[in-house]
């Protein structure tokens, strides 16, 4: 589908060329190209309107590139992505200037090739990036999207991009169709909780049957006064 790492070799980088882009964009594009081959290809027996990205903790950072950046995948499940997937590059820099240990953009940035060259040079002024996860998120809306979130990342203010993507699903009218649900379990496992809230979506949007998709459990809330100066507008 692309370089696992972002090195500029694979798929992606022979069909694009040399374009300055991370391991996440490479992915996603892979995911793409996956579902154009089922719209053609009817024999597979895999309905293409009905389909999930799923990952848990760097692939969930694929399932939720993939997510925004193809409206025809009908579920996103964001599964422990942390930084690059379901938590605020601000939030976390926030939390770590308050003395804890948490990961932030610069090292992320320098951890794995997931964006392009240039991303890290944001490390020492987060404030300054034209974008935040939040609205990374909110480019799934009003599809579904799952987050589920644990302390793995030591951090749970950072994994609020979440709620502030909710207020996006909110504008458009659609709040049920966004779940988050945030535990103390093991980084990457799965819960009573986690089960039944993937249960619920999986069956409101691959299965499209009616079933309360009302999941919205975290430990921390989000500090909306401090982080959001506007009202949710109504744009339904």
């Amino acid at each position: 589908m692309g370089s696992y790492h972002g090195t500029g070799e694979g798929d992606f980088f022979d069909f694009n060329g040399a374009v300055d882009a991370g391991a996440l964009l490479a992915g996603s594009w892979g995911v793409s190209r996956l579902i154009d081959a089922l719209e053609v290809v009817p024999e597979a027996n895999i309905d293409p309107r009905r389909l999930a990205a799923y990952g848990a903790s760097m692939f969930g950072k694929y399932s939720v590139t993939s997510g925004a950046l193809d409206a025809r995948i009908a579920l996103t499940i964001s599964h422990d992505a942390d930084l690059g997937g379901d938590s605020s590059w601000r939030l976390s820099q926030a939390d770590f200037d308050a003395g804890l240990d948490v990961l932030t953009l610069e090292s992320e940035a320098a951890e794995w090739a997931w964006f392009r060259n240039d991303f890290g040079l944001f490390g020492d002024r987060v404030n300054r990036l034209p974008f935040d996860q939040h609205e990374v998120l909110g480019m799934v809306a009003p599809r579904g999207l799952l987050v589920l979130t644990t302390e793995w990342s030591g951090s749970g203010g950072a994994q609020s991009a979440s709620d502030a993507a909710r207020l996006i699903y909110d504008a458009l009218g659609f709040r049920e169709n966004i779940g988050r649900v945030h535990g103390t379990r093991a980084h990457g496992a799965l819960d009573v909780a986690d089960v039944a809230a993937l249960e619920a979506f999986t069956r409101k949007f691959l299965l499209q049957e009616d079933v309360d998709t009302d999941y919205w459990v975290v430990e921390n809330e989000f500090d909306r006064d401090r982080w959001v100066d506007w009202e949710v507008p109504e744009l339904r």
